[in-house]
């Protein structure tokens, strides 16, 4: 099964069993818990899911995810590409013992009797592609942004701010003593 759009639900257990694969676009304005992280929800991500087995039997979900976004640079705060990849490999999993037994190789999805929502699938891999620290790589123009205002200065004298700060604690100590 191919296309280019994808549908809103599918059923994994039918489309592993007949090693099916979809291909197809998402708009990024459709998934709304990656569209927070973004600067924008233009574009598309592009998918390509394969639906099998592997040796042992265990429902598989491969492929990859792609889109083109826009995000905030850390450094600059200004508007920057970035192309998003995800690679996906997913192990279907009926209970948390299915997922605690799985080889590290695989991370674990929940199959239960429900149709899979694959929007949601597709916005959890790309959500994980995220960077930690969005900034721009080799842009001479991205620099922190200077503070205008001088830092505030300490009301205190000199003498004062240059003391033991255990000092206090010392008097304190030596007049429970007496």
């Amino acid at each position: 099964m191919t296309r280019q759009s994808l549908p809103v639900v599918v059923d994994v257990v039918r489309l592993a069993d007949r090693q099916e694969e979809l291909r197809g676009e998402l708009p990024v304005g459709s998934l709304p818990r990656l569209c927070d992280s973004l600067t924008s929800g233009q574009g598309s991500a592009k998918v390509v899911l394969q639906f099998g087995r592997d040796e042992g039997r265990r429902l598989l979900i491969r492929g990859n995810i792609s889109a083109d976004v826009e995000l905030q640079c850390q450094r600059c705060l200004r508007p920057m590409p970035w192309d998003l990849q995800a690679t996906v490999l997913l192990a279907g999993c009926y209970s948390e013992q299915d997922a605690d037994s799985l080889p590290e190789t695989y991370d674990p999805i929940m199959i239960g009797d429900d149709p899979l929502r694959l929007a949601l699938l597709v916005e959890d891999e790309l959500i994980l592609a995220l960077p930690t620290l969005a900034r721009h790589e080799d842009d001479p123009d991205c620099r922190p942004l200077e503070l205008s205002a001088p830092a505030p200065q300490s009301e205190k004298p000199d003498d004062e701010r240059q003391a033991n700060p255990f000092a206090v604690l010392g008097a304190l100590k030596r007049r429970d003593d007496s």
